[in-house]
């Protein structure tokens, strides 16, 4: 159920992108501002070698599809009380970064 409503919030998204470039724009500024645009630089490092941009993208998609529903059935096996604690946190933060992000869609996601 959780997944059917994470995936319609998400078509409620505005398709136009203007805005959440503009939006992007102002937090990178900022960022700058805060002197915390790691990013960028990171970003700049990574990119100009393919091998490591490869990995550092696959190491991201195995964090977020794979060891968050392990570290799930894993508590869930475990410690009930913890998973139930996990799981909700989990769904209250998605929750919350769904709204913040209807409301204030940033582009690239």
């Amino acid at each position: 159920m959780f997944y059917v409503a994470y995936t319609a919030s998400r078509t409620l998204a505005d398709s136009d992108v203007a805005p959440a470039r503009r939006h992007a724009d102002r937090l990178v500024t900022l960022e700058r501002w805060l002197h915390i645009d790691l990013e960028l630089w990171l970003n700049h490092r990574i990119s100009g070698w393919l091998p490591l941009a490869l990995a550092a993208s696959y190491w991201y998609a195995v964090l977020l599809y794979g060891v968050t529903p392990s570290v799930l059935i894993w508590l869930y096996r475990r410690d009930s009380c913890r998973y139930a604690r996990a799981r909700n946190a989990l769904i209250v933060t998605t929750a919350i970064g769904l709204t913040v992000y209807l409301a204030y869609p940033t582009a690239p996601p």
